[in-house]
């Protein structure tokens, strides 16, 4: 019996949708607490306070709660790297 051939076949179509996708996916806020959100870049929890208050990061207030978006966190601390 044969196989059915699967072809390595370039579809610019399928490839730009899977790319939006993942972009979107990217684009998507990660919400972490302060204590989620130290714990991912791995500092302290008064240092999440300190980098929101000198505007470095924003603290999202959701009603009564204070969120932290981890791609924002991400690209801070990229962009330091390169510095």
């Amino acid at each position: 019996m044969n196989a059915p051939r699967t072809h390595n076949v370039h579809n610019p179509r399928q490839n730009a949708a899977e790319q939006q996708q993942e972009d979107k996916a990217v684009s998507q806020p990660r919400w972490a607490n302060k204590d989620g959100a130290a714990q991912h870049i791995g500092v302290s929890t008064y240092t999440i306070d300190r980098l929101a208050k000198a505007g470095r990061i924003t603290a999202h207030r959701l009603g009564r709660l204070v969120r932290y978006d981890l791609n924002e966190l991400d690209a801070m601390l990229t962009s330091q790297e390169t510095v």
